[in-house]
């Protein structure tokens, strides 16, 4: 009976100690997942955020400059269209696999007061 006991009490043991070691590894393999999905992200966030101000300057007063162009969300992809409002690109991105920051900037269209701005945004989104 008391072989039955201790035989009971290291199984229970080495039980406990096995599901320690895979919290330890699940834990370990969910924060280097999350690692790497932020620095994937490569602040493409902070590039929309930057050209989602709709004009306006850092200290929050309107600038007098036209916006050169509009992304835009398109029937399901990334538009870019000029002044005018016609389309000069569109971009091969699915606009639902996008955050819903990006889908709501979309949305409301983001204005693009460079070229070298233009570029950028498209890069972040391509990437």
């Amino acid at each position: 009976m008391e072989t039955t006991n201790r035989f009971a009490a290291g199984m229970i043991a080495l039980l406990s100690i096995i599901a320690v070691v895979l919290a330890v590894i699940t834990m370990s393999v969910c924060f280097s997942i999350k690692a790497a999905v932020e620095a994937n992200s490569g602040g493409k966030e902070d590039a929309v955020a930057a050209a989602a101000t709709d004009g306006k300057a850092p200290d929050g007063t309107t600038e007098s400059k036209k916006a050169l162009y509009r992304v835009i969300s398109d029937n399901g992809t990334i538009a870019v269209k000029d002044g005018e409002g016609k389309t000069t690109r569109t971009l091969n991105v699915p606009v639902a696999f996008l955050p819903e920051s990006d889908r709501e900037a979309l949305r409301n269209g983001i204005e693009i007061f460079s070229e070298a701005e233009l570029e950028a945004l498209i890069q972040d989104y391509e990437n």
